[in-house]
């Protein structure tokens, strides 16, 4: 007799209403200071239903720009964070086993296109190819996700869903790289954004540090930044490592503590460690820094490479002046010269004439004495030889 054994499988449900719900992180509610050109940017991204990508780098702001016009908007706003071991099934969703049942969970994606939420992909150029791949029909005018894991079922998007995407420049960062271009061009809108110039503000506004210290928090972050494009540190400073530096400050660390635990400790290079200490010296301190003999009090790298730009150009001017008065007194004595040169000629010429003069005189006499000789050997009268030869 055979016996049967008895196999439990889990009955395959085609939907339950349980929904992974993402946490959605409660933000104080803040002045954001939008540059006036990329809010206009992403309005007319939401105002037309278009996809947005927003490139810029770390701390930057990108994310905070469209959760800014989620909240002015009443819409909830679904934020994923990717990285290169991000799943497909961790965007879209998924089976669980749930007790003797296999229950299909939507993923965040999913969720934000039958709520009609905003949803924001961070940093979407460390996304898997398959993810991307998923995309492009929501990208596309249809507007569609299909569920290959849940029998091909499509999923639309409901009015009011948009889709944004963040990413850091390609091969700036570790693991970030170049956008497929069939992939970048499904974006109708790309926005490019920087450091805002209103960063002092931020900081301000965020921790509560006083404005004339976060005046030179920024010095510190532009002197930094300066530094990387020149290449000559890798370090790459963020307004969210400018934040999180007076958050520490104002918590009453003391400013070189606060740097090691907000930057510093992030950095293996010692060197670079010793760069940017002296950096965040001349950007928080009064320093006295001597040049040519005199002492100017510096706040900032920059202000010490104006003010020190500055005295070399009234040096340079100084030594222009002393070198155009060199050349005019060249040219004076030159000039001297040549009229010295011109009267030595003169009194040459003087003087071959004189001796010459001399000699005819000389030869002169000669003759007269000879003829006196001559006169007075044929004894011709004194009167004659007067009247001939005239007085002496």
């Amino acid at each position: 007799m055979n016996e049967e054994k008895e196999v439990l499988e889990p009955q395959i449900k085609k939907e339950k209403k349980e929904v992974l719900k993402p946490k959605i992180r409660k933000v104080k509610k803040e002045k954001i200071f939008f540059n006036t050109k990329i809010k206009k940017q992403l309005e007319y991204s939401i105002e037309n239903d278009l996809p947005a990508l927003l490139i810029g780098d770390t701390g930057c702001g990108k994310t905070s720009f469209v959760r800014e016009l989620a909240n002015k908007r009443g819409v909830k706003l679904i934020r994923v964070n990717l990285t290169g071991q991000t799943g497909v099934d961790e965007v879209l969703g998924k089976w669980i086993v749930k007790g003797k049942e296999m229950v299909w969970i939507d993923g965040p994606l999913i969720t934000a296109m039958k709520e009609g939420s905003f949803i924001v992909f961070d940093e979407i150029n460390m996304a898997l190819p398959e993810i991307l791949s998923a995309l492009h029909s929501l990208l596309d005018d249809d507007k569609f996700v299909q569920l290959k894991e849940k029998e091909n079922e499509v999923i639309y998007a409901e009015p009011g869903f948009r889709f944004f995407a963040t990413m850091n420049p390609p091969m700036e960062y570790a693991g970030t790289k170049e956008l497929n271009r069939a992939f970048e061009n499904r974006f109708s809108v790309i926005c490019r954004i920087d450091y805002s110039d209103k960063e002092a503000k931020i900081i301000s506004q965020r921790t509560g540090i006083n404005l004339s210290d976060a005046e030179k928090l920024k010095m510190f972050g532009d002197d930094l930044r300066k530094s990387k494009k020149e290449q000559k540190i890798d370090y790459i400073c963020s307004t969210r490592d400018l934040i999180n530096l007076a958050n520490l400050i104002v918590a009453k660390f003391k400013p070189q503590e606060a740097l090691q635990i907000a930057i510093l400790n992030k950095i293996d290079n010692k060197k670079e460690v010793e760069a940017i200490e002296k950096f965040f010296e001349l950007s928080t301190g009064n320093i006295v820094v001597e040049f040519k003999g005199m002492k100017v009090e510096i706040n900032s790298l920059s202000e010490a490479r104006d003010k020190f730009k500055v005295m070399a150009d009234e040096n340079f001017k100084i030594i222009g002046d002393l070198k155009s008065t060199k050349e005019s007194l060249e040219r004076e004595v030159a000039s001297f010269r040549d009229t010295i040169n011109k009267k030595d000629n003169i009194i040459n010429d003087l003087k071959e004439k004189y001796i010459i003069s001399e000699e005819k005189l000389s030869k002169l006499n000669t003759a007269k004495e000879g003829m006196q000789d001559l006169m007075n050997r044929l004894k011709i009268p004194e009167s004659t030889i007067t009247e001939v030869l005239g007085d002496k």
